[in-house]
């Protein structure tokens, strides 16, 4: 759980950086969960690793990709600040970007739970 935890953070605050690590991030997390179906199905295994996965899995993939948007919020406001000063608009987005952040920890703690 903390660990997750600490990965969605980081999803969150590589948004500064125009959202390209948070974008290569969400990427590779995909990959991942795609190349282990793919390995566990050529031996045989790929109804049971969907049946593990979907246990907890479901929440805590869709939690990733939920703070991932949130990074990208954060990468938003600071790069397009509208009609607002650029310093406003990022301390705006920031702070739409914690709320989500605060909001998907009690899943993570859910899916903790879940887990076996």
């Amino acid at each position: 759980m903390i660990n997750n935890i600490k990965v969605a953070f980081i999803f969150f605050v590589s948004g500064i950086f125009c959202g390209i690590p948070t974008m290569y991030k969400l990427a590779e997390t995909g990959a991942m969960v795609g190349i282990f179906d793919e390995l566990f199905a050529s031996h045989g295994y790929g109804l049971q690793f969907w049946l593990v996965v979907f246990v907890h899995g479901t929440l805590e993939i869709t939690a990733i990709i939920i703070a991932g948007a949130a990074g990208f919020i954060l990468g938003k406001s600071f790069l397009f600040p509208g009609t607002k000063n650029r310093i406003e608009a990022f301390r705006e987005g920031a702070k739409d970007g914690v709320k989500i952040m605060i909001g998907i920890v009690p899943v993570f703690i859910v899916a903790a739970f879940l887990k076996d």
